[in-house]
């Protein structure tokens, strides 16, 4: 493990144009107090309308009628997969919402849509639960498997970092990918309490009034690093998009479930300005559900998820 020092998102330097930041000294000792909270915190169809269902590539037939370009025979030695059943008119008034290039991409590939939300559902819901502005943790959420970074072969901006155990596997895979290719992806930010967020969020508050707090900060119980699978890689800057390591996680993080939150020009739609160092571990069948229909807008999948998971759910066998 690599240790360097670092501070916590909210005393990161401002964008031209903005608010002068902090000296090191003063963001430092705020780092270490916000820390000290931290620490606490954890101890406490292809086809045509019509009948037939689509369902997914290699599921049994459900009757002698269905063609086999929906439903192809499933292999003798294959091990049986939930699969999602659904006739093409159900399909489209369950995406009816959805961004319409969206619509159009599940329309065109609907077998390997269901495949995908078939697995997205088999997923703990964590992953996908919808953390926002309107939608909040408990105050007393807290991970139950949140475990340390200290002793993983990552290069961390600070020590007692904190990430759930179901994410860990994929980070190190992450990293260890990043390397390969040249680069690194060092952590400065993950878990954090109710507690700590509410200090940083009044501190942003404090220092540069509630709406601009508001754009970068979120209020105690709406940030998604309480549900301790959200990383803040490299200096929490925007210049973090221009390094190595930052053009490769934009490029390949999906592909290990981890994507970026607040993308560029999305600032309507998220609420928060753009974060180039933020992502979150979604689990890698949601990530490329995202970015094969959801054109990598990770809050567009995540709130059709929120309002139809369970209605897919319903349909799961």
């Amino acid at each position: 493990m690599a240790l360097h020092e670092s501070t916590e998102r909210g005393s990161r330097p401002h964008r031209p144009g903005e608010r002068a930041n902090l000296h090191f000294p003063t963001r430092l000792a705020l780092a270490v107090a916000l820390l000290s909270l931290t620490v606490a915190g954890i101890a406490t169809a292809q086809s045509s309308p019509g009948a037939a269902p689509v369902v997914a590539a290699n599921a049994p037939p459900l009757a002698p009628a269905i063609s086999p370009a929906i439903s192809p025979a499933t292999s003798p030695s294959a091990t049986p997969e939930k699969r999602i059943y659904v006739s093409p008119e159900q399909l489209k008034a369950m995406i009816a919402d959805a961004p319409a290039a969206a619509r159009a991409l599940i329309l065109k590939t609907p077998v390997q849509f269901l495949e995908l939300m078939a697995k997205v559902l088999q997923e703990p819901s964590i992953l996908i639960r919808l953390v926002d502005k309107q939608h909040a943790l408990p105050s007393d959420y807290v991970p139950p498997d949140l475990v340390s970074l200290n002793h993983h072969d990552l290069t961390l901006y600070k020590s007692n970092l904190f990430l759930r155990r179901i994410a860990l596997p994929s980070l190190l895979a992450m990293v260890h990918a990043s390397r390969v290719a040249g680069t690194d992806l060092p952590i400065a930010s993950t878990y954090r309490s109710y507690s700590l967020q509410k200090a940083i969020f009044e501190w942003n508050v404090s220092t540069y009034g509630l709406k601009e707090a508001e754009r970068e900060s979120a209020h105690p119980g709406t940030s998604q690093h309480q549900l301790g699978t959200a990383i803040d890689f490299g200096d929490i800057t925007d210049a973090f998009a221009k390094t190595a390591g930052g053009r490769w996680i934009a490029q390949h993080g999906w592909e290990y479930g981890f994507t970026i939150s607040y993308p560029q020009g999305y600032e309507q739609l998220t609420g928060y300005m753009y974060e180039p160092w933020h992502y979150r571990y979604i689990g890698v069948p949601a990530a490329r559900m995202m970015h094969d229909y959801f054109d990598d807008i990770q809050q567009n999948l995540l709130v059709f998820l929120h309002d139809h998971a369970s209605a897919f759910a319903a349909l799961l066998q």
